[in-house]
């Protein structure tokens, strides 16, 4: 058998990406994801209350609040969120509200590149000590960075929610190729540098568009995933009646120490678009 670590990642090309993006949301496709989710294990429901584990890391990451277009998108995930939990809780019971987890609306995001979290930012920087030069040895190399275009706002169009291994999220395309090409483009910078390859970041998945709503923190029963599959199908139907666009005009290296708290450097290198 091959190891895993030996089979290269490869961002998928335009067309393949799309294709990815809307299969997700076929009913099948739904069915499949449902019927495998597991616990995130990155939130904990204790006492009737949420509690955030460790999750440490960083990563090149663009905020949705960063630009002031995001705002009506921002107040549509919130609404699909609760939308996800009352329809949820109709076709389930209430203890569906200890079994996922949503994140706040101050740490919705799209991640542009991982640079490191959980086990392998310990291994490759706090067991090296390193936690506190890191952010400077990128922000070194992010200064050498030239985008492709001249500070171009990306609007990545969200079309409906996904099920993942252990999440819910809104799912993104761009109707411009050359927009989903800037991103790849910085990611091939990014992961063939060697001074990133030498801290131990690897590309770990192909982009992904998308926004995380929420964690399954626990097993659901079969009735849960069935109400899950149908709540996601129905809210689906909402979305690609309108148009919502994530706009997107920079990223910047990122640090959080949960994966609801999001930190940005006060003398970060941004990289424009």
């Amino acid at each position: 058998m091959i190891p895993e670590s030996a089979v290269p990642i490869t961002d998928l090309n335009y067309i393949d990406y799309h294709y990815k993006q809307w299969k997700e949301l076929i009913y099948e496709q739904q069915v499949y994801k449902a019927n495998h989710v597991k616990a995130a294990n990155n939130f904990s429901f204790e006492n009737n209350e949420w509690v955030a584990l460790p999750y440490y890391g960083f990563g090149m990451i663009s905020m949705l609040q960063q630009h002031e277009k995001n705002v009506l998108l921002s107040q549509q995930l919130v609404d699909t969120q609760e939308k996800l939990m009352l329809l949820l809780q109709e076709k389930t019971s209430i203890e569906i509200h200890g079994k996922i987890y949503l994140l706040p609306e101050n740490s919705f995001h799209q991640t542009i590149a991982n640079a490191l979290s959980n086990t392998r930012y310990d291994l490759n920087i706090t067991e090296k000590g390193l936690t506190e030069i890191y952010p400077d040895y990128l922000n070194k190399l992010l200064k050498t960075y030239k985008s492709v275009s001249d500070h171009k706002t990306l609007r990545m169009k969200m079309i409906g929610l996904g099920i993942f291994g252990n999440a819910i999220g809104i799912l993104g395309v761009f109707d411009d190729p050359l927009e989903y090409n800037s991103i790849l483009h910085f990611r091939d910078y990014f992961y063939n540098n060697e001074m990133v390859t030498g801290m131990g970041i690897q590309k770990t998945r192909p982009f992904i568009g998308h926004i995380t709503l929420a964690y399954i923190e626990s097993d659901l029963s079969l009735i849960e995933k069935t109400a899950l599959v149908e709540v996601t199908t129905t809210l689906n139907e909402q979305w690609q009646n309108e148009k919502h666009f994530f706009y997107i005009d920079q990223t910047q290296l990122t640090s959080f120490k949960n994966l609801s708290n999001f930190h940005t450097f006060q003398n970060n290198q941004v990289i424009y678009f």
